[in-house]
């Protein structure tokens, strides 16, 4: 399970904000999102919180960028 701020997640992504806002989800304290591996969905958030990545592991750079699109 990973805990994230949904003002923080709706303030970086239209598909969250879309998701947090007018979705089923919406008023969800948890949701689950199956398009994503761990290791790429910890990196999209560590990107949101800090605004930077030290690295990407090359097997994840496309499954990031795909998360990121």
């Amino acid at each position: 399970m990973i805990y994230a701020n949904k003002v923080l997640l709706c303030a970086a992504s239209s598909v969250f904000q879309a998701m947090f806002l007018s979705w089923k989800e919406a008023t969800e304290r948890e949701i689950r999102i199956n398009e994503a591996n761990f290791p790429s969905f910890m990196l999209l958030l560590e990107f949101i919180y800090t605004n930077s990545l030290d690295s990407i592991p090359p097997e994840l750079i496309t499954d990031v960028l795909e998360l990121c699109n």
